[in-house]
């Protein structure tokens, strides 16, 4: 497997990342994608914004996901997050 994450803040607000990551756990085999049992290998791609309000004590993240597995049709979701620390 793989996973390389890159993030740059901008300015003292903004920030944003990225992250790709894959997995295939047994790469000598290469099970049947239209089983569900097939689902052996996948890919991830992850695109986000942090907009930082105080600092690292209070930040709004959005962010957007892709994964597929093997040759199926991805799946896609956009996740919008609030994180407050005391």
């Amino acid at each position: 497997g793989y996973s390389v994450a890159l993030a740059y803040k901008l300015t003292d607000t903004f920030e944003p990342c990225l992250r790709i990551g894959g997995l295939d756990p047994d790469l000598g085999k290469d099970l049947d994608p239209s089983l569900s049992k097939g689902k052996d290998e996948f890919t991830h791609v992850d695109i986000g914004l942090n907009w930082y309000l105080q600092k690292n004590e209070a930040k709004l993240q959005l962010d957007y996901q892709y994964t597929v597995f093997d040759d199926k049709t991805g799946n896609s979701e956009v996740i919008a997050a609030a994180q407050i620390a005391f």
